[in-house]
């Protein structure tokens, strides 16, 4: 069994997939910022009921023909935040305040308060262009 093989054959399937994920991600936030908006209000605005978790719950509501729908401050998977991240975000959305919501036409529960593309969609893109690279010159300069 050729163990180099299949080191770059799964250096070059780990790079592919996180290349579509990076792809899917970058894709998303372009489609958010060509949504539509309309004013919201934060509904709800507290640290997380989990001591380990350091994202906060942060919730809003918003009308669209007078269909009430109700959205959730989401953080990308994976999000590591630093102490004080919470706090921050909670300064931004205070309970009560009003906001702009950019939603989804096609489907009005879909919704965000910060459209466009998150400021690391790039890293996860280029990561795994470069791992789908090294997995390729591996194979073809292994002889």
């Amino acid at each position: 069994m050729n163990y180099y093989a299949i080191i770059i054959g799964a250096f070059i399937v780990v790079g592919l997939i996180i290349t579509a994920f990076g792809w899917r991600a970058f894709q998303r936030g372009k489609a958010t910022a060509q949504w539509p908006s309309v004013s919201g209000e934060i509904s709800a605005a507290r640290l997380a009921s989990d001591e380990n978790d350091l994202l906060p719950d942060i919730r809003f509501s918003y009308s669209i023909d007078s269909n009430h729908h109700e959205g959730r401050v989401e953080f990308p998977p994976g999000t590591m935040p630093m102490p004080g991240f919470a706090s921050n975000q909670l300064e931004k959305y205070p309970l009560g305040s009003k906001v702009t919501v950019y939603y989804n036409p096609q489907r009005p529960d879909q919704a965000t308060l910060e459209p466009g593309r998150a400021n690391d969609d790039w890293l996860v893109l280029a990561t795994g262009i470069g791992f789908t690279a090294i997995g390729l010159l591996a194979m073809f300069f292994s002889g």
